[in-house]
């Protein structure tokens, strides 16, 4: 990672987690994961458009086969959340009583995940987990918490690692974060 910091869309952006740090916290995440839920034979559900990376580092920890599934839902604006939201690609079918297994890049507000867990479980899911690379508990207005989770961060906005800007700097090995 870079020590410098980045412009993006006026806004600078100064280095916060490496790309070692992170693949070795994701490889560990993996592994603990498969190792607590293999004989539930989870269905993995990526939440786009920021958990693809994530998601596809922990994944590759997996020994055998796995079943997913991708949903896509959005309540960012900018740097803020909008407090609603927005189902963009919904729910898989085939989640009547299994375990599912929630990959997310970031619990922030709580919002998104706490309605998307009522969702699996409306839908007849069995057990719903989540595994989130980071989690924001200052922000966190609800009482939904991940199960598996790589980073404790504060409020900072950040990028990255499959999180983005308006769209921008998903493809970073790292993640930043908002200095101005």
């Amino acid at each position: 990672m870079s020590e410098k910091t980045i412009k993006i869309a006026g806004k600078t952006f100064a280095p916060m987690i490496s790309a070692a740090e992170l693949q070795a916290r994701v490889n560990e995440l993996g592994a603990t994961i498969w190792r607590e839920n293999a004989s539930e034979n989870p269905l993995f559900i990526v939440m786009l458009s920021g958990a693809y990376v994530f998601a596809a580092d922990f994944l590759r920890n997996i020994p055998t086969a796995v079943d997913m599934a991708f949903v896509k839902y959005s309540s960012y604006e900018g740097t803020q959340s909008t407090g609603s939201l927005k189902r963009e690609i919904g729910l898989p079918d085939s989640i009547k009583g299994r375990t599912c297994i929630v990959v997310e890049d970031i619990i922030d507000s709580g919002v998104t995940m706490k309605q998307f867990a009522a969702d699996l479980k409306e839908k007849g899911a069995a057990k719903v987990k989540i595994a989130s690379l980071l989690v924001k508990p200052e922000n966190n207005k609800t009482d939904i918490k991940a199960d598996y989770f790589g980073f404790e961060i504060s409020k900072e906005f950040v990028i990255g690692y499959g999180l983005d800007f308006d769209g921008n700097a998903r493809n970073l090995d790292s993640i930043y974060k908002c200095i101005d």
